[in-house]
């Protein structure tokens, strides 16, 4: 704890302001700036912190001063796999070029230079606007992130759910679940969401004291909105079918695991089957869980736990026959899980699922 004289609150008081007025950002992020680097100065003498914070905020706020990126504050809950969007859109213009050239150049879809085959920009517009990129050629990738969230701007005291979209470089970001982070992106409130996209400067800075209790008090407020019963998931999953919001689809839900398995190799899921007295059967639901995630499973068969997901269909599995059916079940992939606090049991060995 740094104890500062009533001069030297009022002079650090005084700087804040001046850097505010010279920024243009608000007192409330300029103050959580300040916090944050006074926090994360334990290299620096104490009695030099202060001093040293304040640069730090300077730096960052003229850095950043001609930048529309926001600050926020965030509550990491969810990640998902880094794709890349242009994998799918070259193999569909090229697929396009061999059904029928013609088409395809007339289309702005490709051009050739030589022998090879260079994909383009060919939207007009985007979201109404001129396409500063029409016909030029396509960039080699465009990777893409999922990061879920609870959002609220430095000062607010409510938290709401949010998505953001980590783009280019900054899907490569290390991104700490289950912990609140100081971060700046672009985009604003859709519908009682966040709705965010990444910029040049986003970064988390991670808050370590924020515990699992915590993060818990917040999904279950924040998303609240977004909770859906484990039996009513499948009907969810299908009311969004073939409309806008189906590639943003996603579910905080909640049961017991009757079965979890660990694989014998990274590149493999985790298997698991989430029970609970909303599902029609007793046979649960499949749930498949990125191996990176397995460090945060601290918790086995019989734990109640809280699982953000996106819905997906899959077939169902009669297990005395060990067969496929031709049923349409739900399956969830996972972005997290987190196991209610008093509820979760110790992980065991179990024997192989019949």
């Amino acid at each position: 704890m740094i104890n500062l004289s009533t001069q030297q609150t009022t002079d650090i008081s005084e700087k804040l302001a001046k850097i505010v007025a010279k920024s243009g950002k608000t007192p409330a992020e300029v103050q959580a700036s300040y916090t944050q680097h006074l926090a994360s100065l334990t290299s620096v003498k104490e009695t030099d912190r202060p001093k040293y914070a304040l640069k730090l905020v300077n730096r960052d706020m003229s850095i950043n001063v001609m930048s529309p990126a926001i600050a926020f504050e965030g509550v990491i809950v969810g990640i998902g796999e880094t794709r890349d969007l242009m994998k799918t859109m070259r193999q569909t213009a090229i697929d396009a070029y061999r059904a029928n050239r013609d088409q395809a150049i007339a289309s702005g879809a490709v051009k050739e230079e030589g022998d090879k085959i260079i994909i383009l920009d060919n939207r007009a517009e985007i979201n109404g606007q001129p396409n500063k990129n029409f016909g030029k050629p396509r960039p080699e990738h465009a990777y893409l992130r999922d990061v879920i969230l609870a959002v609220r701007k430095p000062g607010e005291p409510n938290w709401l759910p949010g998505k953001l979209n980590l783009r280019g470089d900054q899907a490569n970001l290390a991104v700490p679940l289950g912990k609140k982070v100081a971060f700046k992106a672009l985009g604003e409130i859709v519908n009682n969401e966040y709705k965010l996209r990444s910029s040049v400067l986003t970064q988390f800075q991670a808050d370590d004291s924020f515990d699992n209790d915590a993060v818990m008090e917040i999904i279950d407020t924040a998303f609240k909105p977004r909770y859906v019963k484990l039996g009513a998931c499948f009907d969810y999953h299908k009311s969004v079918e073939n409309t806008p919001g189906f590639w943003d689809r996603y579910v905080i839900t909640e049961g017991s695991i009757s079965y979890i398995k660990f694989p014998d190799s990274d590149d493999k899921n985790i298997f698991m089957i989430l029970n609970d007295d909303s599902l029609p059967t007793k046979d649960g639901v499949t749930c498949w869980i990125p191996n990176k995630l397995k460090n945060t499973i601290t918790f086995g068969q019989g734990s109640i736990v809280t699982v953000i997901a996106q819905t997906s269909k899959g077939k169902g599995y009669d297990r005395e026959k060990r067969v496929q059916t031709d049923e349409d079940v739900l399956n969830l992939n996972v972005y997290a899980l987190f196991g209610r606090p008093g509820l979760t049991n110790s992980v065991e060995p179990q024997s192989d699922l019949i």
